[in-house]
């Protein structure tokens, strides 16, 4: 999680940096920011379920 996280933040400050002129940015930072968010996201609902906390709404269960 915290790789993640880390992560996160890495590709938030390299695409929040401006382009440079007449360079070609090869790794998209905004789309592995948005990708590394959702992975964050996973693994704290993950998380919450070692702790019994449902994040679910439940429809599997009677």
């Amino acid at each position: 999680m915290t790789a993640v996280a880390a992560l996160f933040v890495l590709a938030a400050w390299r695409s929040g940096k401006p382009a440079e002129p007449g360079r070609v940015r090869l790794i998209p930072w905004t789309l592995i920011m948005v990708f590394a968010g959702g992975v964050f996201m996973l693994l704290l609902a993950h998380l919450f379920g070692h702790f019994g906390i449902e994040t679910g709404r439940g429809f599997m269960r009677p």
